[in-house]
């Protein structure tokens, strides 16, 4: 699970207390677990009790602004995180190698041919051939941030309430040379060049601070899912912005196309409905948690009910794709009413790759 590092541990002899300068022994409880960004902002510190009461009044615009920040980052992450399960328990893609040249992960896939159309279009995820956590993740998010926004929206907009003062989404290039690791499909032996538009989303907090959420770039490498916006900025040129829901709407629209790729995507579609089930039995299971209140609970409860939920949901997923009959293309098309002959006639002998 990709995070943000929390603080490190109150450390006895490092700081002074703010309020009358002695030598501090904990730092606001309050506000202590927030991660450290580059601005290094960080908690107050004091002494006892009595200090910590009476510095408040000037500590509390910052003790907010750190909880903010803190609760926008929880966000952040288990949405990577669930998207992260989501796209692993729903696996549409065969992946049979993974190479690296040059920096770049080639993730070798199969081509369509007729034969695969009496067949699942699920398939399990190749954990074996990954390199490691990083590699897996980058492979999950490979042109998918369209689609993790689209399925992840629900769950976006609950965690945000009440959180944040103007939020938008963009779409955006990222500069070749910030990329620390790119991945491309290869499929029937030929490399998808293309330098697909990346998709994220743009948080004001209450606060004034600006920060890009970026669930999906792990493909470029970049792992943490809260940044700073204009540390983000330095990354990407060519951003152009849009209405928060904008993602979800471009799946909508593709849908309602009755070629190949709003086929497949009816799998994914099914698969949604089982994961918004399965998370909300897994806040029940947790204490009947809401998603917000799930985001302001103090640091150690947070990681325990989050671990929880997470394992719950992954579980829910798995046993539903293991469980259920498995559902060929032919089969997704007679159900849907599409006409398969002449989807396959009009694509020819494209591939079937990963959705960008």
């Amino acid at each position: 699970m990709a995070s943000t590092a929390p603080a490190d541990p109150p450390s006895s002899g490092s700081h002074a207390c703010a309020h009358c300068g002695a030598l501090a022994v904990f730092a606001c409880p309050v506000c202590r677990d927030t991660p450290r960004l580059d601005d290094k902002v960080e908690s107050k510190w004091y002494c006892d009790a009595y200090c910590q009461t009476a510095d408040w009044p000037d500590h509390r615009p910052l003790c907010k602004k750190l909880i903010a920040r803190r609760r926008l980052s929880r966000a952040a992450d288990f949405v990577q995180s669930l998207w992260y399960i989501f796209k692993e328990e729903s696996n549409d893609h065969r992946v049979v190698d993974i190479t690296l040249k040059d920096s770049v992960y080639h993730v070798h896939g199969d081509v369509a041919s007729p034969h695969r159309l009496d067949k699942s279009y699920r398939f399990p995820f190749p954990n074996k051939l990954m390199l490691d956590e990083s590699v897996k993740q980058a492979v999950l998010a490979h042109t998918m941030c369209c689609h993790a926004f689209y399925h992840m929206h629900d769950t976006i907009v609950q965690l945000l309430k009440d959180l944040y003062d103007d939020v938008s989404e963009a779409s955006v290039v990222v500069k070749n040379e910030c990329k620390k690791r790119c991945v491309r499909s290869l499929i029937g032996g030929q490399v998808d060049e293309v330098d697909y538009r990346h998709h994220i989303m743009k948080v004001k907090l209450k606060s004034g601070e600006v920060y890009a959420i970026d669930i999906t770039g792990a493909q470029y490498g970049f792992h943490r899912a809260m940044v700073p916006w204009a540390e983000y900025m330095s990354t990407i040129h060519g951003a152009q912005n849009y209405a928060f829901g904008t993602a979800r709407d471009v799946i909508r629209e593709r849908l309602r196309v009755r070629d190949l790729e709003s086929l497949l995507e009816r799998y994914n579609e099914e698969t949604g409905l089982v994961f918004k089930t399965t998370l909300t039995e897994a806040l029940w299971l947790a204490g009947g948690l809401s998603l917000p209140r799930l985001i302001r609970l103090p640091e150690p409860a947070f990681r325990e009910k989050q671990t929880q939920i997470l394992r719950h949901v992954q579980a829910g997923l798995h046993n539903a794709t293991e469980l259920s009959c498995p559902v060929t293309i032919r089969q997704l098309a007679v159900k849907h009413n599409y006409n398969l002959s002449a989807i396959m006639r009009q694509r020819g002998s494209r591939i079937i790759g990963i959705a960008s």
